[in-house]
């Protein structure tokens, strides 16, 4: 009898009639990669990012329309972008503008279509030019902007001296 109930059982088991087990952890979606950026217009495709972040940062800090940062930015930079804007308009009376004075593309990371670029930057303002670096992914055939993070040592921004 014992056998029969092995035998049956292990009959079920291989024809997977298994009791479902729920699971404990929700799947996970599928990544989408934007594959709408080629690794070869990376150089061309940062400099057209950096001019009309820069565009859209002066218009915005002239008195434009916060949101039209979500042109150049992810949704979850965005964020950090209005904020700072909103910090701006807290200090009252100040119409700074922004310009990058120069950058280099530091790491273009893809073969053939683009998952990120870091580049390094300069960005002056209303102080000395400060080093960033920008963390850049493609979205619709172009790049946008992920992340800023400030340098400690803008040494790099400094102009050349020649001797």
């Amino acid at each position: 009898m014992r056998k029969i109930i092995v035998l049956v059982w292990s009959t079920l088991v291989l024809a997977g009639c298994t009791p479902a087990v729920p699971d404990l952890v929700p799947p996970i979606p599928p990544v989408t990669a934007d594959t709408s950026v080629l690794a070869v217009d990376a150089e061309v495709l940062v400099a057209e990012t950096l001019r009309d972040y820069i565009d859209i940062t002066n218009h915005i800090m002239g008195g434009g329309d916060p949101t039209l940062i979500e042109q150049v930015t992810t949704p979850e930079w965005a964020i950090e972008e209005l904020n700072g804007f909103q910090t701006l308009a807290a200090l009252g009376g100040v119409t700074p503008s922004a310009e990058i004075t120069q950058f280099d593309v530091m790491n273009v990371r893809g073969r053939h279509t683009l998952v990120d670029v870091s580049v390094a930057a300069c960005i002056a303002g209303l102080h000395e030019p400060m080093r960033v670096s920008i963390h850049m992914v493609p979205r619709a055939a172009t790049l946008v902007i992920a992340e800023i993070v400030p340098w400690e040592d803008s040494t790099w921004c400094a102009p050349l001296v020649s001797l």
